[in-house]
């Protein structure tokens, strides 16, 4: 059994190969609740079998399951505003719809992202250790920054600081469309069977597109008023 990693470098080095366990243990079961219910996808006893530790060594780097999953929806969503900052970047100008639709489309691509982004609110909620949900809220802003420039940048209509609550409140509407976009399998199983129920059948993407598009113009509305 690996021993603990005393060194800065070799912390680190663990730190982020616990996350790549707890991604892979989600993949492998992508039906499986992430918080709560029967069968969870991630437990910290899985976690630490599949990484090869005690689980009290695994408790030296994440106190909860719930900070395992911050992190690991940081780290997704590092990956996330990297590769659409580069995106954003190489565009001279760009209409609302086209931008919504380049967001949107980048958003419901990041698989992860769509399935933790669901248990976020209680994971911040039920995290022991508060220092976890500040962390990953001031890592959020930090992610979140970049992209909201380049929103300004694109539509001169967002006064500086327009960008960053435009991307708030999509996030925060992504926490509802995903949870009707991919209800519990059960749930899922009986919409099907169920043509009142159709309401419900969401696609995320182009409901998000909308959803950034009335953002953006709602903004740019603001200025004008």
């Amino acid at each position: 059994m690996p021993r603990r990693a005393r060194a800065p470098e070799a912390k680190r080095a663990r730190h982020l190969a616990l996350l790549e366990h707890a991604a892979g243990l989600l993949d492998e079961r992508p039906d499986a609740p992430l918080l709560g219910g029967h069968g969870e996808a991630l437990t910290m006893a899985r976690l630490a079998a599949r990484a090869g530790l005690a689980r009290a060594t695994l408790y030296l780097y994440f106190d909860s399951k719930e900070a395992v999953l911050l992190a690991l929806l940081s780290r997704e969503l590092e990956a996330w505003q990297r590769a659409l900052e580069l995106e954003l970047a190489g565009l001279e100008r760009c209409e609302p719809d086209a931008l919504a639709g380049r967001i949107s489309a980048s958003l419901s691509a990041r698989t992860r992202i769509r399935r933790l982004i669901t248990i976020m609110p209680s994971a911040l909620e039920r995290t022991r250790a508060r220092e976890h949900a500040l962390r990953f809220r001031r890592e959020l802003r930090r992610q979140l920054v970049p992209i909201a420039f380049q929103l300004e940048r694109l539509r001169p209509g967002l006064v500086p600081g327009a960008g960053l609550r435009v991307l708030l409140a999509l996030f925060a509407q992504l926490v509802g469309l995903q949870a009707l976009c991919e209800p519990a399998s059960r749930d899922r199983q009986a919409a099907a069977q169920a043509p009142d129920l159709r309401l419900f059948r969401v696609d995320l993407e182009p409901e998000l597109r909308g959803v950034l598009r009335a953002l953006i113009e709602s903004h740019n509305r603001q200025l004008v008023s």
